[in-house]
């Protein structure tokens, strides 16, 4: 079964970068190369999964791994980074009416919701325990472009916090993690990027029409 989940996995990044190769458009080039970067991903687990399976290795059965406290403390940060992403974008989701907005707001928060459990999951193979806070403090109503400015800066600062830890951490697992949600964070700040273009278009547009 683990044998043809990687197959599939190969399949599909030939299929997309074929793809790749024949499309125009910026936009579903970068969605395209971010497709390929997690189903690359995926390919690995299968493939480590499967090496465990072939050398007669149960996770159950395993011993559990010592803790390093500094690596368990930059994973929490990340933790409780992507819990307070969660409440924002869903927060913002809930209070729009546009359309547009909801969608990238939703998608991102469902996103950040699997980085959130791929980090916890990380945490206990590590031998700690997921510390899950979060600022559920009062939030002051913004205008869509200003929340949409705050969201592009939060994911430009957030994907540079993951790149700047991978020079400190010495566990491949935990590093290709890093990799994984890096390249996820930099495809965010593209979205927003794209529809806070959109929203500026939108704007001018409706003065032009009320001069």
């Amino acid at each position: 079964m683990l044998s043809e989940d990687i197959k599939a996995e190969e399949m599909a990044i030939e299929i997309y970068t074929k793809q790749l190769d024949m499309v125009k458009d910026d936009s579903v080039k970068r969605l395209l190369e971010r497709v390929i970067r997690d189903e690359n991903f995926h390919r690995i687990e299968f493939s480590e999964l499967k090496e465990k399976v072939m050398e007669g290795i149960v996770c159950m059965q395993e011993e559990p791994k010592k803790a390093d406290p500094k690596v368990i403390e930059v994973l929490n940060k990340f933790l409780q980074e992507e819990y307070q992403t969660i409440i924002n974008y869903l927060y913002q989701f809930f209070h729009s009416k546009d359309i547009n907005h909801r969608d990238v707001m939703l998608d991102i928060a469902i996103e950040s919701m699997v980085h959130m459990g791929k980090l916890g999951e990380a945490i206990g193979e590590l031998g700690g325990m997921p510390d899950i806070r979060a600022d559920l403090g009062k939030r002051d109503r913004k205008t869509m472009q200003e929340s949409l400015a705050e969201n592009i800066k939060f994911e430009r600062e957030t994907g540079g916090d993951y790149k700047k830890a991978l020079g400190h951490i010495e566990d491949d697992g935990v590093k290709k993690l890093f990799e994984f949600i890096e390249s996820q964070e930099e495809y965010h700040r593209h979205m927003l990027m794209e529809l806070f273009k959109k929203m500026r278009r939108l704007t001018v547009g409706d003065l032009r029409r009320k001069e």
